[in-house]
């Protein structure tokens, strides 16, 4: 007579069915750990490759334009005449932006020399953005900066006394005595 062995259906006993459930629990768990790990991966390397992607079409960019977007140092030019401010660029003196200027920063500031007045000195009196005495100054300039003080002359430079220190309304008043 001849045997073999062969997998067949069996009845489980108790204590085989309790340990049955209980491996299934923790295979159950395995499975949910491994989905868990399986979905960071690909989230993971999703942004990893949609990081890749995006810096590739940038250079990309960068080579066919020739350019780049860069930090540039850039500056607020007044332009008093003409009540603007222009954004200059430091390294192509481009201009990049233009804005009107407020009130306030229309009102130009007299360069004094406070020395020369403390020692009790006459000094000239220059207000930025004036033309030079050979120029004809700008009509909105006149307008704006000499109406009703007759003490300035139109080239912008006048004298002022050091009994009106660095007060402007003094000043003027000082110089048309």
């Amino acid at each position: 007579m001849r045997t073999e062995t062969r997998n067949l259906n069996c009845r489980l006993t108790d204590a085989e069915s309790e340990d049955r459930r209980k491996q299934l629990v923790e295979a159950d768990d395995a499975v949910r750990e491994r989905e868990v790990e399986q979905k960071d991966a690909v989230q993971r390397y999703g942004a990893a490759l949609k990081d890749a992607k995006s810096a590739a079409a940038k250079l990309l960019r960068i080579c066919k334009t020739g350019e780049e977007v860069r930090p540039v140092l850039c500056t607020w030019v007044p332009h008093y005449d003409a009540g603007v401010a222009k954004l200059v660029r430091s390294d192509t003196l481009g201009e990049v932006g233009l804005c009107s200027l407020t009130e306030s920063e229309r009102q130009t500031q007299l360069q004094l020399d406070e020395t020369a007045l403390k020692r009790g000195e006459w000094v000239d009196v220059v207000v930025p953005g004036m033309p030079e005495e050979d120029e004809e100054p700008a009509a909105s300039l006149v307008e704006g900066v000499f109406e009703g003080v007759d003490a300035f002359e139109k080239n912008g430079v006048t004298r002022v006394s050091p009994d009106a220190g660095l007060d402007f309304g003094a000043a003027v008043h000082e110089a048309t005595k």
